[in-house]
């Protein structure tokens, strides 16, 4: 059974999210925020905090993929043989592997922009900064 999401309402509770395991589901509901505010800052942070690094990963192997096309048009053009076991296998682990760097990176690079988005709107909760774009999108 699913539980119910989890509302965070102040700073403290906010930067709980940097450190803790991941949570099922959360909202927020700050009283110094307006709710179109506050649901565009759920938005963005909800996305870096529940990402998997798919879509970067994605990237890559399709990348990967077209530089191994490439490498067997070379092949061909020279005249070397294509279906060669060591072609075969060194092209599927090169696919593979960049698909997983690609994924890593997502990763990495979620964290980071998971990080700064709430930091930036902990001090907008502190009254530090001004919220005219609390969090900016980082992609």
């Amino acid at each position: 059974m699913l539980k119910d999401p989890v509302v965070i309402k102040n700073r403290k509770e906010l930067l709980i999210l940097l450190d803790r395991p991941k949570l099922q589901d959360f909202n927020f509901e700050f009283e110094e925020l307006d709710a179109p505010t506050t649901q565009r800052c759920l938005g963005e942070i909800r996305r870096d905090y529940f990402a998997c690094g798919c879509d970067t990963g994605a990237i890559y192997m399709i990348v990967s993929m077209a530089i191994v096309v490439i490498f067997i048009l070379l092949l061909y053009w020279a005249g070397l043989p294509i279906l060669t076991f060591t072609n075969v296998l060194c092209s599927g682990l090169f696919i593979f592997l960049s698909a997983g760097v690609g994924k890593l990176i997502g990763l990495v690079l979620a964290k980071h922009r998971l990080r700064k988005n709430i930091q930036q709107l902990s001090m907008v909760l502190l009254g530090e900064v001004k919220c005219v774009e609390v969090i900016s999108n980082g992609r």
